[in-house]
């Protein structure tokens, strides 16, 4: 299928036939095309009119039936899509043509926030009631990801043969939320794009030397042998991040489950994001400093073992964020320990004590920014300054009045560090920055699953899913670059996943191995 694909002079996607408000989906498509032509003021502008207009709603849903297409959801589509299509590709909707330009343009301006609010618009009173709660909803989310995730792929594969990236943990991740009639297709989906790509020399950027191409062979251990695999070809363990939500088919904890979607994770979507030439790591992370990993596999290969660096014990567990409720409590272990009420908000100002007083050696300014740095990253690793302005009606102001300039977009935790310098700075100066303002931090969008944590050794970080209890650990794995958090099962250990802990996001851990504080030492996951 990759040498037929590729060899393709003209892609046809077949999209089934059309509906009774094709034409109306057709033509605007085409039309929002054109308009990518135009200046940014000018397609705002257009685009402010289009979503005042009475009748944008029917175009709207004309629009979404196109997406509904299964044709969108099918794991085989990547493959097909980017060997195939080269700018050339029409889709063929019932009696209607629409070119390659229109349906990108659906993303690159009906659902970019900088040319159409949508958000705001769907709240509309003459919205809202037809959009909200229906189906509509479910098409939207498989325009946005869906294709997103082909347009991505895409572009990746056209540098991947000059950065010189193994591409299978990305493409994978992007796969991932597709659908296939046999589970084993959401990996040989990828296998079509990995032999596409060829070196200066002719030969194949990839080589596959452990992967299981065999529909016999059980679908965990197919799955299983993406991991040696990746293992193999970067000598990195970017994979494990990839752990989260399994399905009936995968019991090994170490093994992504291909074949269910991820709701949670810490950088789960993001492992694939890595450059093994240049080792830029997700999230700009490199808590094993980049070293490469130490890892065999069990002669049945049930059992991976690893190497790393038992760094902390998980100690206490912030209760739901759901703010709404009172009658939520922490974890008997939690309580016990801190002695804390049934409030989140309750719970960091134990947290803030308890950094203000641990056995880190934490001055208050460092205290100060582990919590907020804690309660502020994300799941993809990163700190949105705007959840910060928005908490504090005048952050914006006071951040300029120290030399902060605050943008909406999202950086790294590293980076984050210059605002958090200027913000200590504030707290000393006037009142509206005190210390329990802090707190307010907390009317960010926290996801009903995330948990703040703390451990015994005075550490505070986040883990982005529920299944989290006291004695947990969390370990620095060689080869990973986010630290791992490991359930002890005996003398083994189940993988939960990937982890934020405040003050070894860096390679401090490391570093204290190094110094001889620490010793290496074998983890068998399970």
């Amino acid at each position: 299928m990759c040498h037929i694909y590729t060899h393709c002079n003209r892609l046809v996607v077949w999209l089934g036939p059309t509906c009774e408000d094709g034409q109306i989906a057709a033509d605007f498509l085409e039309l929002l095309a054109q308009r990518t032509e135009d200046d940014d003021d000018n397609l705002k502008a257009w685009a402010a009119k289009l979503l005042a207009s009475a009748s944008f709603i029917h175009t709207y849903i004309a629009v979404l039936r196109v997406f509904s297409s299964p044709w969108f959801g099918r794991a085989w589509i990547f493959q097909e899509y980017i060997l195939g299509a080269k700018g050339i590709a029409l889709f063929q909707y019932g009696g209607h043509q629409i070119s390659e330009e229109a349906v990108m343009a659906a993303n690159n301006v009906l659902f970019d926030l900088e040319f159409c609010n949508l958000p705001a618009w769907r709240q509309g009173p003459e919205v809202v009631d037809i959009l909200e709660y229906s189906e509509w909803d479910t098409l939207q989310y498989r325009l946005i990801s869906q294709w997103s995730d082909i347009r991505a792929a895409t572009i990746f594969s056209g540098v991947i043969a000059l950065k010189e990236r193994f591409p299978l943990l990305y493409y994978l991740n992007h796969i991932r939320q597709s659908t296939s009639t046999d589970p084993r297709d959401k990996v040989y989906a990828t296998l079509g794009m990995l032999g596409f790509h060829h070196g200066p020399s002719g030969v194949p950027v990839i080589q596959l030397g452990e992967l299981i191409v065999d529909y016999d062979t059980p679908v965990q251990d197919v799955y299983s042998s993406v991991v040696a695999e990746i293992i193999l070809q970067t000598k990195r363990l970017n994979v494990l991040l990839a752990c989260s939500e399994r399905g009936p088919l995968v019991n090994r904890t170490w093994t992504p489950d291909w074949n269910t979607e991820y709701k949670s994770g810490f950088l789960v979507y993001d492992c694939g994001e890595f450059d093994v030439q240049d080792l830029d790591d997700p999230g700009g992370f490199q808590s094993s400093a980049q070293m490469d990993c130490v890892a065999s596999f069990s002669a049945d290969r049930s059992i991976l073992t690893v190497a790393g660096l038992h760094w902390a014990t998980v100690k206490t567990i912030s209760p739901s964020s759901d703010f709404s409720s009172t009658e939520q409590s922490l974890s008997e272990e939690s309580s016990a320990d801190t002695g804390c009420t049934n409030t989140l908000l309750q719970y960091c100002e134990n947290c803030w004590v308890m950094l203000k007083s641990g056995t880190t050696s934490r001055s208050e300014a460092d205290a100060l920014k582990a919590l907020w740095k804690t309660l502020l990253v994300d799941y993809h690793g990163g700190i949105d300054v705007d959840w910060t302005e928005t908490a504090f009606t005048s952050a914006k102001n006071i951040l300029l009045q120290v030399g902060v300039t605050v943008s909406n977009e999202s950086i790294t935790v590293k980076d984050f560090d210059t605002a958090l310098d200027a913000l200590w700075r504030t707290c000393q100066k006037t009142s509206d920055w005190s210390h329990p303002a802090l707190f307010a931090a907390l009317n960010r969008p926290f996801l009903v699953w995330e948990r703040i944590f703390t451990t015994s050794e005075g550490f505070i970080g986040k883990f982005f899913d529920e299944d989290i209890q006291a004695g947990d650990i969390v370990c620095v794995i060689l080869g990973c670059p986010a630290p791992l958090l490991l359930r002890p099962v005996g003398t083994q250990f189940e993988l939960l996943g990937g982890v934020y802990l405040d003050g070894i996001m860096f390679g401090e851990a490391i570093e204290a191995m190094e110094r001889g504080e620490v010793e290496l030492k074998d983890f068998e996951l399970i």
